[in-house]
């Protein structure tokens, strides 16, 4: 890992609480998210067939917090890939209406949901895309999305002839151990899910910005 630099960045708790306020106005909007994949959950294997509508919340809470992350204020488009659900890809797109979101995932029937349920909520921002990220062409502005759905190294493998720059991930802190003989050059900052939310469902969880400071592989 010599050209992997790994920082502890903590982000501000004040961000997310402003973050959480602003994004207040759309919680009817999310619980109608969460019964439509709920539904669809029994049909379609999207997540755990014993999800509770309390447990979900949880996962809108945790893909909110990539929103914390200056990159992703400052960036405009997104591509969100492995992402089953919708997630994290769905609840950003519904609390930033003005960024756009490409969300992709091999798998065609959770392309169909996710199609779905962007329709059914009239997320103009959204672009679901089918197919394998080894296929996959990102426009040179887009920001990477993932939660917890492909390791770093296969990423970065799958990416390398691409010039991509910005990634953000939520991981677990074993994070660490996916970086072995990974290719190429990155500045890594991670902050620690549970500073900013106290429940045991956020704890081991990390938020990661990957940052590709060369694209010599």
């Amino acid at each position: 890992m010599k050209h992997v630099s790994i920082l502890e960045a903590p982000v501000s708790r004040e961000t997310w609480d402003g973050i959480q306020k602003e994004v207040g106005r759309t919680s009817c909007a999310f619980d109608e998210y969460g019964e439509i994949l709920l539904t669809w959950n029994r049909r379609v294997n999207l997540l755990s067939r014993d999800m509770t509508t309390t447990e979900f919340d949880l996962h809108i809470r945790h893909s909110l917090m990539i929103a914390t992350c200056e990159a992703f204020q400052l960036a405009d488009r997104f591509v969100d890939i492995g992402t089953g659900g919708g997630l994290p890809g769905i609840p950003l797109a519904m609390a930033y209406p003005d960024k756009q979101f490409r969300l992709v995932d091999v798998v065609d029937k959770k392309c169909h949901v996710v199609r779905d349920i962007a329709r059914s909520l009239h997320l103009r921002n959204v672009d679901v895309v089918c197919a394998d990220i080894r296929t996959l062409r990102l426009q040179a502005e887009e920001v990477i999305l993932s939660k917890h759905a492909f390791k770093l190294k296969d990423v970065v493998r799958a990416f390398a002839p691409q010039p991509w720059r910005q990634a953000l991930f939520l991981k677990g802190r074993d994070f660490i151990d996916e970086l072995t003989d990974i290719q190429g050059s990155f500045q890594i900052s991670y902050s620690d899910c549970a500073y900013l939310d106290a429940d045991p469902f956020f704890t081991g969880k990390v938020l990661l910005d990957i940052r590709r400071t060369s694209t010599h592989i």
